[in-house]
């Protein structure tokens, strides 16, 4: 880590940055190159390390475009795009792609044991038809119950369990669009498509407490969040969403209101007052470690966090820290800008050679901001 940390780089803050766990884990394995491969690119000086925060390597921050120049997209698949990338932007099974190739919906290419999708190909298909897990996703409803209602008002899918034996349903997008797809979500009765006996059509009271109540279960909450039952039960257990109680609901099922869930959703995911916590680092031209560091770890901006570990902060508060910090520089910042030691800055506060704007017997805060003006102007050795 030492031999990493002498090649960081001073001089490339303005730059995009990644981390080496983020390239493993977000890079497609055909554009992926072995830790082996990064490690002796780096030390020749092939990729840029911006950061070396831990002793951890997979924490090492690198420079974005060295990254994405030392691994291009191959050639070979320019263009195209693969099953999985397509199962994972639409929250599907891979299964249902496949099916959705074999009925003929979408033409592809054979690479080997791959099947691969002209990106054209993928946005003409999209323009005209959708998949049922996007409208029910987008509508904040279980798929297989909006599959039946829009069947059971005249709408017709062009693929599905019953017509080519997709495991899914597929509409023309344009069918959706002419409908009120509001009206059609809300509706109560409806014949079931799928072979299930629709809720309003059984005769026990619990059935039309769920419909009265606008009720959901923790599993159809997780797709809707697309989280796992496991990160649900974290919120539950943080009180973030509460199940609803009712001692006429079956004891085999739990539900929560889905009026819960959608405030659950407001409060973070699409709460415009909110901007997520990498996002922030980035609006602040730092790295996460960095903003950490200066703004988190000494209480200069609080965090909010949903429940599952995802931070955020207010919009407002980080807009008024970015122009503190056009005013202000760090002693860390100061250090780096000027290419001596830290401790320098600090026996000039001491000596009162120079007045910091913002810290310890000045404000609330822990650690020393000084005249960012001041600082950039002067040569260190006009202080003494």
């Amino acid at each position: 880590m030492d031999s990493l940390l002498a090649l960081k780089e001073l001089n490339i803050s303005e730059e995009e940055t990644i981390s080496l766990d983020e390239y493993i884990k977000t890079y497609d394995i055909s554009r992926r190159k072995s830790l082996v491969e990064i490690i002796n690119a780096i030390f020749g000086k092939k990729i840029k390390i911006y950061d070396v925060p831990t002793s951890r390597l997979s924490n090492v921050i690198l420079s974005l475009k060295c990254i994405n120049n030392f691994c291009p997209q191959p050639s070979v698949n320019a263009g195209y795009i693969s099953v999985n990338t397509i199962a994972s932007k639409i929250g599907i099974y891979t299964d249902a792609i496949y099916r959705t190739l074999e009925a003929g919906l979408l033409p592809f290419k054979a690479d080997g044991r791959k099947k691969l999708i002209r990106i054209e190909d993928y946005e003409s298909f999209n323009e005209q038809f959708v998949f049922i897990k996007e409208i029910a996703t987008k509508n904040k409803c279980n798929p297989t119950n909006l599959a039946d209602k829009l069947i059971d008002e005249g709408i017709t899918p062009i693929s599905g369990p019953k017509i080519d034996n997709n495991i899914v349903y597929i509409f023309r997008r344009v069918d959706i669009e002419n409908v009120d797809i509001k009206k059609i979500v809300s509706k109560s009765k409806y014949k079931a498509n799928t072979g299930r006996i629709a809720k309003s059509d059984h005769s026990t009271s619990y059935h039309k407490l769920i419909e009265d109540m606008a009720l959901i279960t923790t599993s159809e909450a997780a797709q809707i969040l697309d989280i796992s039952s496991q990160m649900l039960g974290k919120l539950l257990k943080a009180g973030e969403i509460n199940l609803y109680q009712n001692p006429q609901l079956p004891a085999y099922k739990k539900y929560l209101k889905t009026a819960d869930l959608n405030d659950y959703i407001s409060r973070y995911r699409e709460n415009p007052n909110l901007i997520e916590y990498s996002a922030a680092a980035r609006f602040m031209g730092e790295s996460p470690e960095r903003f950490q560091s200066t703004w988190v770890k000494y209480k200069r901006i609080t965090t909010i966090d949903d429940g599952l570990k995802n931070k955020y902060v207010n919009r407002e508060s980080l807009e008024k820290l970015k122009l503190f910090k056009n005013e202000a520089i760090s002693i860390q910042e100061a250090s780096e800008l000027k290419g001596i030691d830290r401790s320098y800055f600090s026996n000039l506060i001491k000596l009162n050679k120079i007045q910091p704007v913002s810290g310890p017997g000045i404000d609330e805060y822990g650690n020393y901001f000084l005249n960012r003006q001041e600082i950039e102007k002067h040569r260190h050795e006009n202080w003494w």
